[in-house]
C-alpha cells in the first residue's frame, strides 16, 4: 500500500530538481495569443464564406442589381470580371411612337466587348459623349425588353451611365 501510495504521489508532482519534457512546458501569454488569432482567423473567414454566399464572388443576391424609373429599367450584375460575360436587361419606354432610343456613356461602352444585342439596333448613333442605340419598335408598344451581351475589357471598376434619349 506505501508503495502504490508512492507512485500516484510521484505521478502528480515533479521530484524536485527534475526537469518537465520540452513538450509539457507551458506558456500562457503565448497560447492566450495564438488563440485570439484563431478566433480572429475563424471570424474572417466565416465573413468571407457569407459573402460568396450572398454572391460577392458570383451568383447570388448581392449580385444583381435593378436601377431605374417609370421609363427606363435597368438590371445588371454589379459583380463582374474581366473577360467574363455579363448580360444587361433594359425595360424602356418609347421615346417616339415607333422607336427606343437607349443612351450610354461612351467610356462605359468602350470598356466593353459587346457580344450580341438583341433586338438588334436600327442604327448607333454618338452624341455629346453618348453612344445612342436606337430600336424600332412596333406602334403603340408600352415597353421594349433590350438584352446587351457583354464582356468587360478591363480590371476595375465600370462606371457608366444609361438613359433613354431624346428625339435627335
Amino acid at each position: 500500500r506505501a508503495r502504490r501510495e508512492h507512485a500516484m504521489r510521484s505521478r502528480k508532482q515533479p521530484a524536485v530538481g527534475r526537469q518537465q519534457p520540452a513538450g509539457l512546458l507551458q506558456d500562457l501569454p503565448f497560447h492566450r495569443r495564438l488563440w485570439a488569432a484563431q478566433r480572429i482567423g475563424w471570424v474572417v473567414a466565416l465573413v468571407i464564406i457569407a459573402l460568396a454566399l450572398g454572391g460577392l464572388f458570383g451568383e447570388g443576391p448581392l449580385s444583381h442589381v435593378r436601377a431605374g424609373d417609370a421609363s427606363l429599367s435597368v438590371e445588371y450584375d454589379r459583380f463582374v470580371r474581366r473577360d467574363g460575360p455579363t448580360e444587361i436587361r433594359i425595360d424602356a419606354q418609347p421615346s417616339s411612337e415607333d422607336e427606343v432610343r437607349i443612351a450610354f456613356t461612351r467610356d462605359y461602352i468602350h470598356a466593353l466587348r459587346i457580344d450580341s444585342i438583341l433586338p438588334y439596333p436600327q442604327r448607333v448613333e454618338t452624341f455629346a459623349g453618348d453612344v445612342v442605340f436606337v430600336f424600332r419598335v412596333a406602334p403603340q408598344t408600352p415597353s421594349a425588353r433590350i438584352t446587351i451581351n457583354a464582356t468587360p475589357l478591363n480590371i476595375g471598376s465600370l462606371k457608366g451611365r444609361v438613359r433613354v434619349a431624346d428625339d435627335a
